[in-house]
């Protein structure tokens, strides 16, 4: 779907054609892998949380907190990927 056979031959102009046709497969696959990547980081952070936390608590808390800001610019950048675009005019 997302890539097509025929795809080798194509020229500069025809490849982002194709994406712009296919909008909302890209849309939907972006948010599928975004919401995952997502889940898995905030479970590897809170895992990692508290195998580590007995070590060093100040190393462990600013790790967690870089983490979890992490995961909320990945959910921005997201979100702001979704909105429609803007028609110029």
């Amino acid at each position: 779907m997302m890539n097509p056979e025929n795809a080798a031959g194509w020229t500069a102009q025809q490849k982002p054609g194709f994406l712009l046709e296919s909008k909302l497969l890209v849309q939907a696959w972006n948010l599928l892998i975004y919401v995952v990547f997502g889940v898995f980081l905030v479970i590897l952070i809170s895992a990692l949380h508290e195998r580590l936390k007995a070590r060093s608590i100040a190393m462990v808390q600013a790790a967690s907190a870089f983490g979890l800001t992490w995961c909320g610019l990945v959910i921005a950048y997201l979100l702001r990927n979704l909105e429609p675009a803007q028609s110029a005019g």
